[in-house]
């Protein structure tokens, strides 16, 4: 005996609730995983959002004194910069990167400006104790406790380092980082944006989609 025909505007509330019902489970942990991505995402922007101001910092390099004050510096904060200066041998301290190149890094005072620290990397080969430092450095100034996280702990490595405490508007330049968006912690910090954004976009539109 055949079936009645189906009007095209049939439904069965009760099969329909079954399936919601058994769909639920799958979209609350998509809800979940979506949240979670959506507050790592944040947390890593933040961590990261020096290194995103950096980037998109201007090109031009600043040219500032050997004496420059306090307010000069942080007025230039987070910006490409050339500092005539030596780096001194009293208070420096060499390490390596463990999740780089072996290469030897040194985090040093200029002389006579125990507030401006510089991170130089020593060449391949080079003997520390016959190194030659140069005569002025340029790269990316940052206030030392505000380093982000590749010098988050720059202040207690050198104070453990040396026995000394370090000023508390002490600076650092990383010499050679030129703002730009190839920088890991640039890059990182926009994919982290990037994930943000899409993830809070899919989140609102499931939630309208719910109370639709």
């Amino acid at each position: 005996m055949p079936f009645p025909p189906i009007a095209d505007d049939a439904h069965d509330a009760e099969l329909e609730a079954i399936a919601e019902a058994r769909a639920l489970p799958a979209v609350r942990a998509l809800l979940v995983v979506r949240v979670l991505s959506i507050v790592a995402a944040a947390v890593l922007a933040f961590a990261l959002r020096h290194d995103l101001r950096y980037a998109l910092s201007p090109r031009s390099m600043v040219e500032l004194p050997a004496n420059a004050s306090t307010a000069e510096l942080s007025a230039h904060a987070h910006r490409w910069v050339s500092i005539k200066g030596i780096p001194g041998g009293v208070g420096a301290v060499d390490y390596r990167r463990p999740v780089q190149d072996s290469s030897i890094h040194r985090l040093a005072p200029l002389v006579e400006r125990a507030d401006i620290f510089v991170e130089v990397r020593l060449p391949d080969g080079a003997d520390p104790t016959r190194f030659v430092p140069p005569t002025s450095v340029s790269g990316r100034l940052v206030p030392l406790d505000d380093g982000g996280v590749r010098f988050g702990d720059a202040r207690g490595l050198l104070e453990r380092a040396t026995g000394r405490a370090v000023p508390a508007n002490a600076f650092l330049l990383e010499t050679g980082a030129e703002p730009t968006f190839r920088a890991p912690g640039a890059m990182l910090g926009a994919f982290a944006l990037l994930v943000l954004f899409v993830q809070t976009g899919l989140w609102l539109g499931q939630r309208r989609a719910r109370a639709s």
